[in-house]
């Protein structure tokens, strides 16, 4: 099993730190943080099979309308339904504004990106915790 580590990313790059997870085939949860902003990502069996952000430009309604699969509107209208406590994804199939396929393209682009925009942080700091994932 990959040990639990932390450090900077001043002094390791992500490419630093991901090579023995997949070259180990190492699961657990690899946090990064920076400023304000956090972003994890799940590994399973060395595999990144999951990303989450707490950077609102990395937000899933954010991504939609920048490449024009949503309308503005349709963005404002699941932020405001959010507080019912469902995802917006799901907010925004069941009300029309995309396609099942849409949402699913649409998180899949969006943990590339969140996973994508870790490799130009120089600075910050991650912590890598080993075992079973959260469900």
């Amino acid at each position: 099993m990959i040990p639990a580590r932390t450090g900077s990313l001043e002094n390791e790059s992500l490419p630093e730190l991901l090579r023995p997870l997949v070259r180990d085939r190492g699961t657990g949860v690899l946090r990064c943080s920076r400023r304000r902003a956090v972003k994890t990502v799940y590994v399973s069996e060395g595999r990144l099979i999951f990303a989450t952000s707490t950077d609102p430009d990395d937000r899933l309604g954010e991504m939609l309308l920048r490449k024009g699969l949503i309308t503005y509107r349709a963005l404002e209208d699941s932020v405001r339904a959010l507080q019912v406590g469902k995802r917006q994804g799901t907010l925004l199939v069941e009300n029309g504004a995309i396609r099942s396929r849409d949402l699913i393209e649409g998180v899949m682009e969006q943990v590339q990106e969140i996973i994508y925009g870790l490799f130009r942080w120089d600075d910050g700091e991650y912590e890598f915790t080993p075992g079973d994932l959260p469900s």
